[in-house]
């Protein structure tokens, strides 16, 4: 459903088929299920007296893709060949040239379903394979997705740990197809160095897509800009770009007549990851039923259009994908202008 017509400051929200009321329900029919199996299992003198209702069937499996096979070392570069449909009557020019995407809701997926949060994240990196299949086939050259933020440390070593395993994990098994589909591969904000063995696997990532592009003449003119910001904050990032200028300006480097929004600009996380004229985001999609940007590329968002999405990131498809880019198409970005 739309909040309202589209156009200038609007945004668009897409039907929902899995949102939060549905993840948060079925955890609920899950245990019942389990409760009312267990006093079944202890007998008819346990259950005579229980006014219980009959047990309710598990939920049913994992639905990691919605229209490609589970993930391979391979899979982007299957997906964009066999599987990824073209966006018919879509002009090239009018889709985003950079797509920026929030992947909210890879744990409810899992609770909905009964499994670790380690599963909903595993989930969560075969959903982003479709992507990166999707802004391949349909020329989208720059996608930039939250993994996670500073903010999510917050929720235990544990978590933050276990989700940022999972990223490496991916991001090694996955870079030999991303670096065969031209795809160059970076991790903003740079410099991130703990825990030492994600941060290891995130840079010999990066060299795998770096080194085919080089051997394919491409260093500068790759497929696909694919930037993941993990331990990343908008507010931190824009901190420290103001922090360098003031520093530049008290040693003499810098004219403080040059420090404008371009100069800030230039020096935030994703100057460092993108040419200029993909710096700034077209469209940044959300989904899992939020409606905010989360600390997310607020330097970059001031024009960009929004999307949000109910369904959980993983449920999310090429299919879905492919209507909020039609919806952005037919927008028109006016940029304060007449």
């Amino acid at each position: 459903m739309r909040s309202a017509p589209l156009g200038q400051g609007t945004c668009y929200t897409a039907p929902s088929t899995s949102g939060r009321g549905a993840a948060a329900a079925a955890p609920r029919a899950h245990a019942a299920g389990r409760r009312a199996g267990a006093a079944d299992l202890a007998g008819p003198a346990a259950a005579a007296g229980a006014d219980r209702p009959p047990p309710v069937p598990p939920p049913p499996p994992p639905r990691l893709l919605s229209r490609a096979p589970p993930p391979r070392e391979d899979a982007a570069a299957t997906a964009t060949a066999s599987t990824i449909p073209p966006l018919a009557g879509v002009p090239p020019t009018s889709l985003p040239r950079h797509l920026a995407l929030i992947l909210d809701g890879n744990r409810r997926w899992a609770r909905a379903r009964g499994l670790p949060d380690r599963a909903g994240h595993a989930a969560g990196v075969a959903a982003l394979t479709n992507a990166v299949a999707a802004c391949l086939a349909w020329g989208v050259p720059a996608l930039t997705v939250y993994g996670f933020s500073v903010e999510n440390w917050g929720r235990g070593a544990g978590p933050a740990v276990g989700v940022l395993g999972v990223a490496a994990a991916a991001a090694r098994a996955h870079a030999p197809a991303l670096a065969a589909a031209g795809v160059r591969l970076r991790f903003i904000p740079r410099g991130l160095t703990r825990p030492r063995p994600l941060a290891e696997a995130l840079r010999e990532a990066e060299r795998v897509t770096d080194a085919a592009l080089a051997k394919a003449g491409r260093a500068d003119a790759p497929a696909l800009y694919l930037s993941v910001a993990l331990s990343y904050s908008s507010r931190a990032d824009m901190g420290a770009a103001a922090a360098s200028l003031a520093s530049d300006v008290a040693a003499g480097r810098l004219d403080p007549a040059a420090v404008d929004a371009d100069a800030l600009a230039a020096r935030l996380s994703t100057a460092a990851v993108l040419p200029p004229a993909l710096q700034f985001p077209d469209l940044i999609l959300r989904t899992g039923g939020e409606r905010r940007l989360s600390n997310f590329l607020l330097f970059e968002a001031a024009y960009a259009e929004l999307a949000f999405l109910d369904e959980l990131w993983p449920d999310v498809g090429v299919e879905a994908l492919g209507a909020a880019l039609r919806d952005f198409a037919g927008r028109e970005r006016r940029f304060g202008r007449d």
